[in-house]
């Protein structure tokens, strides 16, 4: 399942693969290969060179991702077409922390709001 979306000046398409399905990055680049093209023709049709980024949200590590090692070389392969291969339990770590931190901010900007409440009723 891919969606497709234009951030900051750049193309982004977002493949979502089913949860338990194991995949090797070779599987990965063949399917993005065709949706990127696709992109490419359309954008270029438009007269522009645009980046295209695509970011790949799986459920198991790749097959290739066996050892730090491999992993590293994997992603390095993958980063030089512009192809970002992110894990469900990351993206879902990310989130939570994010609106963690969202919480916290919150929680501070709502203590310094009703410390400004008391201090104008109390000049009022």
């Amino acid at each position: 399942m891919g969606k497709y979306k234009k951030t900051s000046g750049k193309h982004v398409i977002i493949e979502l693969k089913r949860a338990g399905r194991e995949l090797n990055e070779y599987e990965l680049l063949e399917q993005v290969d065709k949706y990127r093209n696709a992109l490419r023709k359309l954008i270029q049709a438009t007269g522009k060179n645009e980046p295209i980024e695509v970011v790949c949200i799986v459920g198991k590590p790749l097959k290739q991702w066996a050892n730090p090692e491999q992993e590293e070389e994997s992603r390095r392969l993958l980063s030089a077409k512009n192809i970002r291969v992110v894990l469900y339990q990351e993206l879902i770590e990310d989130a939570y922390h994010s609106y963690e931190a969202f919480l916290e901010k919150h929680k501070e900007a709502s203590r310094v709001f009703d410390l400004i409440q008391a201090i104008g009723a109390g000049i009022g």
